[in-house]
């Protein structure tokens, strides 16, 4: 049987994410929490005194937390009933492992969720800081590298151009370039990079 290659798989960012353990200290007071919304609703996010996702606009159906305490939510937009939340937040890759056994994968480039939705917050330390933590989150988790596509150059920008992140705020979050604008793109196009950070070392069998 040929296994399927998925290239939007998504992991989904709890409290975890965001924990001590990944998190910058200097922040303590400033993380992401969840708040409840009613019995039977949805979690949201506290972000920098706003509750996340924002339900208007565009780009703002992704990230609803999935559990609080490691108890899952009633409702759990964006994720299949058929997808356990153990394996969307990746809080067991034996998990995840297993759901995409059931799914006959047998490779999946993972993405980011709530940072796919705008505005997380205007603050940049704070967005920084919640790119560290993902990233070492992701580490943790068996990412040898991560990736981010966000908008070339350091001019400032509205939020339609910019939801995706920009190039001084992965700088410094640790990233490097790996490849620039396409040069042939449309006019029309936003211009964005390819940028890297390498998580851990890897050998010529895998991981380190």
């Amino acid at each position: 049987m040929i296994k399927a290659w998925d290239a939007d798989g998504h992991v989904s960012e709890s409290e975890v994410t965001f924990s001590d353990k990944y998190w910058d200290p200097k922040l303590k007071d400033r993380r992401p929490g969840i708040i409840e919304t009613g019995p039977d609703g949805p979690l949201y996010w506290m972000i920098d005194t706003r509750s996340f996702p924002v339900r208007s606009g565009p780009y703002q159906q992704a990230g609803f937390p999935l559990s609080k305490n490691g108890v899952a939510a009633k409702v759990t937009p964006g994720i299949s009933s058929h997808d356990p939340v153990e394996s969307a937040e990746m809080d067991s890759v034996k998990a995840r492992l297993e759901q995409l056994d059931r799914e006959d994968t047998e490779v999946q480039v993972i993405y980011p969720t709530m940072f796919l939705s705008y505005p997380i917050t205007y603050d940049r330390e704070l967005a920084v800081a919640m790119i560290r933590a993902a990233v070492q989150y992701a580490a943790q988790h068996g990412a040898t590298i991560v990736e981010a596509y966000p908008r070339a150059g350091s001019a400032r920008t509205g939020d339609d151009n910019a939801f995706f992140g920009t190039e001084p705020m992965f700088r410094r979050a640790g990233f490097k370039v790996a490849r620039g604008p396409l040069p042939d793109r449309p006019k029309n196009w936003t211009p964005r990079l390819a940028m890297r950070i390498a998580t851990r070392r890897r050998s010529a069998t895998g991981p380190s």
